[in-house]
């Protein structure tokens, strides 16, 4: 069960220079290993909490309906009645059974909630019927890693002033948590970025999806990367100047 405590490594940083070693269990290629024949169906949006990847999604499939969708499971409870549609929430012990019978992959523990996320097996299914779209954190790498042929976009803000408004106004500046959730969701981002050049040139990811207003173009663009149409490795100028002095305030301190 070590695997369920560290995974993803992203999470667990105290270097921001360094993303962790993710071990794959043998248990997992095994899982599968079936549906490696359909890996190219699956198109991943990796993003930290408040780049919107939900959103993204919903108006990607609005765009081309052909995209069915495939959802997560965590222990966290619904936040509202619709989102059932968009995660499948289970009680922890259906959580861990799941994940030593190979059913769930990838699982990890976020440390900004305390609740497990991972990916069912019987959900993954889906990409043996057609082209499927799955957002996630940084689970969806080591999920790479099993199934290289898919495809792996990683979602980001034009700025770290944005990803804090986004996350303020899905929780609420009155919320306590909120403060807590930019700061993890800051740190996230500025690890992942870090070493976006390597996971691009390792082909780990495969492009960049800047979800900016509104929403309607930032989907629209983001159709056109996942069809192959265009192609985008770089981040926005701003969001690169936050992140560096991010990183020089997180190594002084």
């Amino acid at each position: 069960m070590i695997a369920t405590e560290t995974l993803p490594g992203l999470y667990r940083q105290t270097k921001p220079e360094r993303l962790d070693r993710i071990e794959i269990p043998l248990g997992w290629v095994r899982s599968v290993e079936f549906l490696r024949p359909f890996a190219s169906n699956l198109t991943m949006l990796l993003g930290t909490s408040g780049t919107g990847r939900d959103t993204l999604l919903d108006a990607i499939r609005a765009l081309d309906p052909a995209y069915d969708r495939v959802m997560r499971t965590t222990t966290r409870p619904y936040r509202n009645p619709d989102e059932d549609a968009r995660i499948i929430s289970i009680d922890e012990n259906k959580f861990m059974q799941g994940v030593l019978a190979n059913r769930i992959v990838c699982p990890f523990l976020y440390p900004a909630n305390a609740q497990r996320y991972g990916i069912p097996i019987e959900e993954l299914s889906k990409l043996q019927k057609g082209t499927v779209l799955l957002e996630g954190t940084s689970e969806l790498i080591p999920l790479k890693t099993l199934l290289p042929q898919a495809w792996l976009f990683v979602i980001v803000p034009e700025s770290l002033a944005q990803l804090r408004s986004q996350l303020n106004g899905r929780d609420g500046t009155q919320n306590p948590e909120t403060k807590g959730r930019i700061r993890q969701a800051t740190r996230e981002l500025t690890i992942l970025l870090s070493r976006l050049p390597s996971l691009v040139s390792d082909r780990i990811v495969d492009g960049v999806i800047i979800n900016s207003p509104p929403i309607e173009t930032a989907a629209a663009q983001a159709l056109q990367q996942i069809q192959g149409q265009t192609k985008q490795t770089s981040i926005p100028s701003q969001l690169a100047e936050d992140i560096k002095s991010y990183l020089s305030l997180w190594r002084s301190s």
